[in-house]
């Protein structure tokens, strides 16, 4: 992952626009700065539906999270499906920008201490991506250095944090803006082979059961793994990271994408990940 990652290089927190109350567990203010190296490629799925988001899957070593976001009134919620109460909302900021840039501030310019490259945070816009987008901007360029960046002449620059938008992405803002640009889109499988560079698009995710039928039980099927490693060769051809989504949440399919070079395995069970990658790394 790391040689995959540095490929793009080749190819005081301040919350504009955020104005409110803090709905943020206490336990988010805390900064973990113990000295366990992180899981690169351990990706907690649904991140913002544990009892204690972020900070679980900090304890346990994970490098990436996903958090579902909307637009409401100018501030990012924190949701899958928005509550009905607006005293329920939990925002971006608190949950995870600013426990993230105080972690930074703490451990001396990374999320983990002595990190080698970025921590992943996925946002998961679930409408109105380009609204989102541009609400969500000046607080990016409010914290640019806290933020993996690309300027106008495709300049890579790295930063503790790639920030990277799935689901309905800003197709349309965000890769004509000008200056530079604190922001990043998940891609597809189906646009591998596009010519769209790795500075824009860094990561590629799709739906596991479009692609492999495989249950998640006993061996991959030939084909399957046929197809499989397809994927995850052009993928890293192009020098992108890849992730699957919906796939079977087993053990077996989690030893297999660390066997195959998945860079970017997404579980509901971090306990079980973060044992069977402690194991596969010797700790």
């Amino acid at each position: 992952m790391k040689q995959i990652f540095h490929a793009i290089a080749a190819g005081v927190m301040v919350l504009s626009g955020c104005a409110g109350s803090s709905k943020g567990s206490a336990d988010n203010a805390a900064v973990d700065d113990s000295p366990k190296p992180p899981y690169y490629e351990a990706f907690s799925h649904n991140d913002y539906s544990r009892e204690r988001p972020l900070m679980q899957a900090l304890e346990l070593g994970f490098n990436c999270v996903e958090a579902d976001c909307y637009l409401v009134e100018g501030r990012n919620v924190v949701a899958h499906d928005l509550p009905g109460d607006t005293a329920a909302y939990r925002y971006l900021e608190d949950l995870y920008l600013k426990p993230l840039f105080d972690r930074i501030e703490a451990n001396g310019g990374s999320v983990y201490p002595g990190a080698d490259r970025p921590f992943y945070l996925m946002i998961d816009i679930k409408r109105e991506g380009e609204d989102f987008y541009n609400a969500l901007r000046p607080v990016l360029e409010a914290n640019a250095d806290k933020f993996c960046s690309v300027d106008e002449d495709g300049n890579f620059t790295e930063g503790p944090i790639l920030l990277f938008f799935s689901g309905d992405r800003p197709m349309e803002s965000l890769p004509t803006q000008k200056g530079t640009r604190y922001a990043f889109l998940d891609g597809k499988f189906g646009e591998l082979g596009n010519g769209v560079p790795t500075s824009l698009v860094p990561v590629v995710s799709d739906n596991y059961r479009n692609f492999l039928t495989w249950n998640g039980e006993g061996e991959m099927p030939a084909a399957d793994l046929e197809v499989m490693r397809s994927l995850v060769a052009q993928a890293h051809e192009e020098g992108k990271l890849i992730r699957f989504w919906g796939a079977p949440d087993t053990e077996a399919w989690a030893r297999l994408q660390i066997a195959e070079g998945v860079d970017i395995i997404g579980v509901d069970n971090l306990d079980a990940l973060a044992s069977i990658l402690a194991e596969v790394h010797g700790e």
